[in-house]
């Protein structure tokens, strides 16, 4: 059998012992193994034709990583070991130290698949690899495979040179953070005055983005308030942290925002260190949330900071994040771009359509990390049927309901992933039950083509309406816009409750607390409190299309006097100098 796929078995009985991450980072090296004197590989990693870094030595490998051992000298219980490489040095350590827990840290899993080949994993005891994980994820990995609560101060770190010189920026934050030192030391070169040129109204926003939802509304809304922006965009997909906090800085020093704004918490690390970077500086930042802040916020405790203010589009969660730890906690709903939505003067083809996700994809992708567990892959069902008859916001209440509570989980990541599927799951069986309600009106239903499984043939399904694209076409189109909002959403109201409204369109919605704050709701747009109103609903307006329309003119008249994205993020920006004028 060959060592690659005894190696590969190896790992695949040993769970336990290995992280490997899905992540690998976009590092486009060239790995060379050539016989040494030795008679056994060396290793070189390229990064091109001219750049080239000898990882083991090219006549001695195994002589060189004994002296390197024999240096390392360490009372501590855990050792951190920076990059796998050909693992001599892993192996002379061992020899030293046979009763210690060894963390072999390897950030590029392309070199350690290909060097899979070459070593015998099997002779190491007592190692876990953590393999292609950012460097803020790996404090919780450590503490979940010494199967105790561990402290930075009980790891050592056997750095192995040559692999630092390779992955310095990634290495460097690592070892920093083990032996407490800070991550960024910022001069008084770095801080400057904030909201300077308020007497002119040009408020300066850094931007940080990933193409998520709000991205061209907050960028529209800056810009036509007469605001400066600078665009941060994130590649999820190719993300670099380090990469992205050099260029941040220099962003900052280049542009020197009056505050750095980002949705959901985006580009902000779990361990805290842009939190830290920016206070340094003295930098504010607004992260607003349009999701549920309590699963991120609660892994995100590194980030509480005077210089961090959080704004929730749902009022509920205000008490969530303050009792969170975060002190500046503001309510701003969501809106309406002007930019995007409008009305137009074409014909209304559907009496009835709803536009929006089955929620079968999203479900999905959060059972990933879980579907070796098929106790929790059963319990999903029964929680999700939990959380959709309670009037609550908290999953864990559902699952507490049940007699379950957080002990089920193997990580923080797990139990987030758990908590997101059971919102989704049960998003998708409360928009059903409305759905299916409106079956009799032959309901023109925008979506993924799940819809097509989950509904009867009955159902009109056509492909997904996109948002930038033609989903303001689709609601001028309807006579009658059906909405079920998010069970995320308890008493606060989604997008789609602005967005239609803006169009000159009429709005059928589910009963949210927080409706009062936007419309009439006899006067301005149908709601119903239980799905059963819903067909005499849209009969009722099917034949009275005059109501409607004035309906809708009332409706996108308070829209546009109150509820566009240029509003909040003034209103954003006001809360913003207020605080940190001077800063």
């Amino acid at each position: 059998m060959s060592k690659l796929k005894k190696n590969k078995e190896y790992i695949s009985n040993n769970g336990n012992l290995f992280r490997i991450n899905s992540f690998n980072a976009n590092y486009e090296l060239q790995y060379i193994c050539e016989n040494s004197k030795e008679q056994v590989p060396s290793l070189k990693i390229c990064k091109d034709a001219i750049n080239c870094q000898q990882i083991h030595s090219a006549y001695t490998p195994i002589k060189e990583a004994a002296l390197l051992a024999e240096h390392f000298n360490t009372e501590k219980e855990y050792v951190l070991v920076t990059g796998i490489g050909l693992a001599y040095h892993l192996e002379a350590l061992q020899r030293k130290y046979p009763n210690k827990i060894f963390f072999i840290v390897e950030c590029d899993k392309q070199l350690f698949l290909h060097v899979l080949q070459y070593i015998d994993l099997e002779q190491f005891n007592n190692c876990f690899f953590f393999v292609g994980y950012l460097d803020y994820q790996l404090n919780d990995l450590f503490i979940q495979s010494a199967s105790k609560a561990i402290q930075l101060n009980e790891i050592d770190v056997f750095e192995f040179k040559p692999y630092l010189r390779l992955h310095q920026d990634y290495y460097g934050i690592i070892i920093k953070r083990i032996k407490q030192q800070k991550i960024y030391n910022i001069s008084d070169l770095w801080k400057y005055p904030k909201f300077t040129n308020t007497s002119l109204g040009q408020t300066k926003i850094l931007f940080i983005d990933s193409s998520y939802v709000l991205t061209k509304e907050c960028l529209f809304a800056i810009q036509k308030t007469g605001n400066l922006v600078h665009y941060v965009h994130i590649d999820e997909k190719q993300y670099a942290y380090e990469e992205f906090i050099r260029n941040l800085m220099k962003d900052i020093n280049d542009f020197k925002p009056d505050f750095i704004l980002t949705i959901n918490h985006l580009g902000f690390d779990k361990e805290g260190h842009l939190t830290e970077l920016l206070s340094e500086m003295e930098i504010p930042y607004a992260s607003w949330f349009v999701d549920s802040p309590n699963v991120i916020l609660s892994c995100f405790t590194q980030n509480i900071s005077p210089y961090c203010s959080i704004f929730v589009w749902d009022e509920d969660y205000i008490q969530d994040v303050l009792d969170a730890g975060y002190p500046h906690v503001d309510y701003l709903p969501l809106a309406t771009s002007t930019s995007i939505f409008k009305p137009l003067a074409i014909e209304k083809i559907y009496d009835v359509s709803f536009v929006g996700s089955s929620m079968v994809y999203a479900t999905h992708k959060n059972m990933k990390s879980f579907v070796h567990r098929p106790d929790l892959l059963n319990l999903l069902e029964p929680v999700s049927d939990a959380f959709f008859k309670l009037k609550t916001r908290h999953v864990d209440h559902a699952l507490q309901s049940l007699g379950y509570n957080d002990e089920i989980f193997e990580d923080i990541e797990q139990k987030e992933d758990f908590y997101a599927a059971v919102l989704w799951r049960s998003t998708q069986k409360y928009r059903l039950s409305g759905i299916l309600k409106l079956e009799e009106f032959n309901p023109v239903i925008s979506g993924d083509e799940n819809w097509q499984r989950l509904l009867p043939f009955s159902f009109n399904t056509i492909s997904e309406r996109w948002y930038y694209d033609n989903l303001n076409d689709f609601y001028n189109q309807s006579l009658i816009n059906f909405n079920m909002t998010s069970l995320q959403m308890k008493n606060a109201v989604n997008q789609r409750v602005f967005d239609v409204p803006a169009t000159n369109s009429f709005l059928l919605t589910d009963y949210k607390k927080q409706l009062h704050e936007v419309f009439d709701l006899k006067e301005d747009i149908a709601v119903f409190e239980d799905v059963e109103e819903i067909p005499d609903l849209c009969k009722f307006f099917l034949a009275n299309k005059s109501q409607t329309q004035k309906m809708a003119k009332r409706a996108m008249n308070k829209v546009l006097a109150h509820h566009t994205y240029e509003q909040r993020i003034v209103k954003m920006i006001d809360i913003m100098k207020n605080r940190y004028f001077g800063a």
